[in-house]
């Protein structure tokens, strides 16, 4: 597993095999499927092999907790070619309400607006989320549409 970059408290690393069975128990847990998935689909390791080969060389990162060398989550960027990165964030449940989403997120609008030197950030939020929709709205974004299910808001570059 390879250290991209860290924060105070957390390390951010490239997706990897090492963590197959954290990704598989987040993937298929209620808390992750509901929040992220309108039809779930029980996830296979096989799944998430193939996941991870895809996403791994592209700005998706793993969480770990430098105290405990323990899984936190998944992040990145979910880039389409000719539109804006979308953020993609997913605490665990064990580790939501103690400012790590506010730390990763900070870190993300860094590398999006410094390194990757993007224009602005998007990311899509199922309305009734409203822990995440919060998260974000406490740290500039703005929401640009609505629809039954979804709410899309952005940052744009200062």
């Amino acid at each position: 597993m390879k250290t991209m970059f860290e924060t105070k408290n957390l390390f951010f690393n490239q997706l990897s095999m090492d963590y197959l069975n954290d990704y598989f128990n987040m993937f298929n847990s209620y808390d992750y499927y509901h929040n992220f998935e309108i039809n779930h689909v029980q996830k296979t390791k096989d799944n998430i092999k193939e996941w991870i080969n895809k996403n791994r060389d592209f700005n998706q990162y793993t969480i770990i907790n430098k105290a405990n060398n323990s899984f936190v989550g998944i992040c990145g960027f979910n880039y389409s070619e000719g539109y804006p990165e979308e953020i993609s964030l997913c605490i665990v449940k064990k580790y939501q309400g103690k400012g790590l989403g506010k730390e990763v997120l900070a870190k993300l609008i860094d590398i999006g607006f410094n390194e990757l030197n993007l224009d602005k950030l998007e990311v899509c939020i199922f309305n009734y989320n409203n822990k995440s929709i919060s998260l974000f709205k406490n740290n500039g974004f703005l929401e640009y549409d609505k629809s039954s299910v979804d709410t899309f808001m952005e940052l744009k570059k200062k």
